[in-house]
């Protein structure tokens, strides 16, 4: 294995894990403020520095003009998809929501199927369905007389419809053509989505909410845009122009075992042994779509 390509594997195992970790620092300030408002806070601040970051190396930035119809779309999926994870957050917990969101691909590819006309091959079908079993299993908390009486976690429900929108953005992007790179495409659509945000969060905008942050909420609030936000943006960039997007999507099913090691052994919660068992076909999804890879 060449260096390069190792270390690629080393950054979308960060990026998982700080992901994995942001599902857990979430649910610390999800009872703190309105789910809208700690979004806007959030995207405000990643515009902010993203596009001084732009700025300071002399980056043009006539892309927020040129594309703001394409971008401020891509932001509308992502804002649904944050203040649905918010919302979800106060009714389940932190690995239960971040193995719903392993969703994500499964979802992915039957959008795409639907409206790119793009199909999958058979097997990666079927690997991707492995991954999906788990997260349903999750879903009906290891019970499929849950699934038949249609009694479901509120929060598992949310999660999982800001899942469906942030699977719409991923279809959506190339379909776009937005001609602007990664970086750009960020700062456009954090731009477009704090100005969203904004109007969203008007009835909202309670800055003693803000002014009572303890320090576990501000640490919290700076992880997500920094670590959560930034940096995993930057290990995923980097990964991506290395390793195949098989590779990099493979990795989105190891953010559950991180929530799921974050809650048990730094913030001391019991995880529920159905929780445990979703993980299993999860894992067993991510291995066998790397061996895919690799055999390729």
């Amino acid at each position: 294995m060449k260096p390069i390509t190792l270390l690629s594997h080393l950054a979308m195992l960060g990026f998982s894990a700080l992901v994995g970790g942001s599902f857990v620092v979430s649910a610390i300030l999800a009872d703190q403020i309105s789910p809208d408002f700690l979004t806007l806070l959030r995207f405000a601040l990643s515009a902010l520095i993203l596009i001084g970051y732009l700025i300071f190396f002399n980056r043009k930035i006539w892309f927020l003009i040129r594309y703001w119809k394409s971008l401020t779309i891509l932001a509308a999926c992502y804002v649904c998809f944050f203040i649905f994870l918010f919302y979800s957050l106060r009714f389940t917990s932190p690995t239960s929501a971040a193995t719903i969101f392993t969703l994500l691909p499964f979802i992915s590819l039957c959008l795409s199927s639907l409206f790119i006309k793009k199909y999958p091959t058979y097997g990666n079908f079927l690997i991707l369905a492995i991954g999906a079993s788990g997260a349903v299993f999750v879903i009906m908390k290891g019970s499929f007389d849950n699934f038949l009486s249609f009694n479901f976690n509120s929060g598992d429900l949310l999660i999982l419809l800001g899942t469906i929108f942030h699977s719409l953005y991923i279809v959506l992007l190339p379909k776009l053509n937005i001609k602007a790179d990664a970086l750009e495409i960020t700062a456009g659509v954090t731009f477009y989505g704090a100005i969203i945000l904004f109007f969203i969060s008007l009835r909202n905008l309670k800055l003693d909410e803000v002014m009572g942050f303890s320090t576990e909420h501000w640490l919290s609030f700076f992880y997500l845009v920094i670590f959560a936000s930034i940096v995993s943006f930057s290990l995923l960039a980097f990964a991506s122009k290395n390793i195949s997007s098989t590779n990099v999507s493979s990795y989105t099913y190891l953010i559950p075992v991180w929530a799921a090691l974050i809650e048990t052994f730094i913030m001391m919660e019991k995880i529920p042994t159905y929780l445990w068992l979703g993980i299993i076909p999860i894992l067993v999804c991510n291995i066998l779509l790397l061996q895919r890879t690799g055999s390729n």
